[in-house]
Formats: C-alpha cells, sequence, structure tokens
C-alpha cells in the first residue's frame, strides 16, 4: 500500500493552486488520472498479502495450516450416549445476541459455540490465537487497515442452506445495530463492511492499528440472513435457532429444556 500512496502523492493536485478555465481543466484531467491509476494498483496490493489459516496477537500461530485437530481434544474419544446438564434459573429466549429476554443455556453471545459459528475458533492452549472456522483463508493488511476473510465453501447452515459471506456481512450489520452493547463497542473501530467476491467479506479498519480487533471479528456469531432478514431482532423468540454449529436444537420447552 505504501507504493499506491507514493504514486497517489506524486499525482494528486489541487483546482485551487491553477486559476483559470483551460488550467483548472488540465488540473482535473491529472487528478482524475491519479485517482485512477490509484484504483487500479489496489488489487495488486492486496494481492501480495498471504492467505493465512489463522492469526495469533502476537507471533505466528502454533498449528500448521493442515492440523486436523487441537493437542487437547482426542479424536478417539467413545461417541454416542445423552449428556445431561443442569442450570438455575428459567428462560423465554431463544435469542443471546439482544438485550431483551433471558437466553437459555448453552448459547452463546460471542465466540463459536453448540450452536452458532463464528469466523474463527479460539485455541484453549494459546495466549491469543484463533483459526478459520467458518473462515477457510484469512487476509490481513500489514498496516491493519482492512482484514478479508474467505468463506469455507462447505459451511452449512443446519437446515442445510450454505453460508455466504452475505450471511456474514448481514450479521455484522444486524448484531452491530440492534444486538447488545458489547457489539457496538467492540466493532467500533470498524469503518466499512463490503463483498470483493461472492465468497469473500472485507472489513475496513479504522487508524489505530488494533492488535487485537483483526481476531474479535472472527467471534461474532453468523447467523442466516434467510431466517432473520425482515423479522424483529430485537423481540425475544422461543423458534429454533438455525445456526452451524456442531449441534442443533430440536425441541423448545418454555423454561424447562
Amino acid at each position: 500500500m505504501r507504493m499506491v500512496k507514493s504514486l497517489y502523492q506524486r499525482l494528486k493536485c489541487t483546482l485551487t493552486a491553477t486559476p483559470g478555465d483551460v488550467q483548472r481543466k488540465v488540473a482535473v484531467g491529472r487528478c482524475a488520472l491519479g485517482g485512477a491509476l490509484m484504483l487500479a494498483l489496489i488489487p495488486l496490493a492486496q494481492a501480495t498479502v498471504p492467505t493465512v489459516h489463522g492469526l495469533a496477537l502476537y507471533d505466528n500461530p502454533m498449528l500448521p495450516a493442515d492440523f486436523d485437530h487441537f493437542p487437547y481434544v482426542n479424536p478417539r474419544a467413545p461417541k454416542g450416549g445423552t449428556l445431561v446438564r443442569s442450570v438455575q434459573g428459567s428462560f423465554d429466549s431463544t435469542n443471546p445476541m439482544i438485550i431483551t429476554g433471558t437466553a437459555a443455556a448453552g448459547l452463546k453471545a460471542l465466540g463459536s459455540g453448540l450452536v452458532y459459528e463464528s469466523l474463527m475458533v479460539h485455541s484453549a492452549d494459546e495466549p491469543f490465537t484463533e483459526y478459520g472456522l467458518i473462515a477457510s483463508g484469512i487476509r490481513l493488511d500489514p498496516a491493519r487497515r482492512w482484514i478479508e476473510f474467505d468463506i469455507h465453501p462447505d459451511a452449512r447452515f443446519s437446515d442445510g442452506v450454505p453460508v455466504t459471506a452475505a450471511d456474514v456481512k448481514f450479521s455484522f450489520e444486524l448484531l452491530r445495530q440492534q444486538g447488545l452493547p458489547l457489539y457496538r463497542g467492540y466493532y467500533a473501530d470498524v469503518l466499512d463492511v463490503t463483498l470483493p467476491h461472492p465468497n469473500t467479506v472485507r472489513f475496513a479498519l479504522a487508524e489505530n492499528n488494533s492488535r487485537e480487533l483483526p481476531l474479535i471479528l472472527g467471534q461474532f456469531p453468523i447467523l442466516p440472513a434467510h431466517i432473520w432478514r425482515g423479522r424483529d431482532f430485537t423481540r425475544p423468540t422461543l423458534d429454533i435457532p438455525i445456526g452451524s454449529g456442531p449441534y442443533r436444537v430440536t425441541k423448545v420447552s418454555p423454561g424447562s429444556q
């Protein structure tokens, strides 16, 4: 990006520097040429940013790109059976991401959980490292002015609908506008969200060069736009939630289970 900025500085001009209609038109032409060249070079600058499988707050992630399980997980653990857990209190909502209502236990407002998944998942035996989950690839601008996530082509919601970059953009904007106040606080320095490719979502970041923001961008839950668009997100609901996590809710008994 330094090359782009340097070129722009050499080509930029001000219209007030040269009076006269003819000279002003020349100035406008030079500015337009400079802007066009700068925009043409932006994709080239982004192409030099490597696609990685995870991010660490400092240094590099511990695990390689082809790891198939975390070191603290037993891939040969017994499968099947029933697990029953209890919790004190009651609930009147299956939406843990809003102020109103008391959400059922087992649902999370941040990070990857049982029902909802996020772009990245936290490693429990590293200080602050996250690996791609719904995101199959991550590109972070060295100046920390933007970050891009490629969506895994196999990601699906529990109703079978593919998870898309548009779902990520929809979820982020919905949560920041209508969700818990923590979303507005956590992501206050996100300036814009765009879709440079149907399978890619890009977040433009403020100039404070936050080391934490790129990682916590991997933590908000991804919601299905085809379920929530047009609905009142701020009201509690007892509808069975549709997520992309390893478990799905099959039955809701209000205040009970």
